[in-house]
């Protein structure tokens, strides 16, 4: 039996020479925006582990987030990846659903979810990541797109 999954893990690569000033404003602002998602998050604001309190974690809040972080002026790169028992399901060279600021695929995706055209599960394919997979099922990060 597969563990379910608890979570996700988000790296986040900013730009380079940042003010302290600007950091301080980032690091508040997306501890801000999580909380409104219902979202708690460990670590640090680069390098942190979600965790949502009420419910189960679901694939609308991976783009959710994904949507406010790479329309953030300092943020270059982000990457999701699954949590299973407390630990990430792969390593940060692996991205499980990896994203670019300013990629016009990614701010399509992106504008198609948020006019509801694309569901959130859908918008993960679209952006060449994986699915979340049920408990039952025993693969997790089953390509969609091979």
């Amino acid at each position: 039996m597969v563990e379910a999954l608890h979570g996700f893990a988000v790296w986040i690569q900013t730009r380079r020479g940042l003010a302290e000033a600007q950091e301080r404003n980032f690091a508040q602002a997306l501890e801000a925006y999580l909380n409104r998602l219902g979202l708690t998050a460990t670590g640090g604001p680069l390098r942190m582990e979600i965790a949502c309190l009420n419910e189960g974690i679901a694939d609308s809040h991976i783009i959710d987030l994904l949507s406010w972080l790479v329309r953030e002026p300092i943020v270059l790169n982000v990457r999701f990846h699954p949590l299973r028992g407390g630990r990430t399901v792969v390593g940060a060279g692996q991205g499980w659903l990896h994203a670019q600021a300013g990629d016009p695929a990614v701010d399509a995706a992106l504008l198609l979810y948020e006019l509801r055209r694309l569901n959130a599960s859908a918008c993960i394919r679209v952006l060449g990541g994986y699915c979340w997979t049920s408990p039952a099922n025993d693969q997790i990060g089953t390509a969609l797109n091979g």
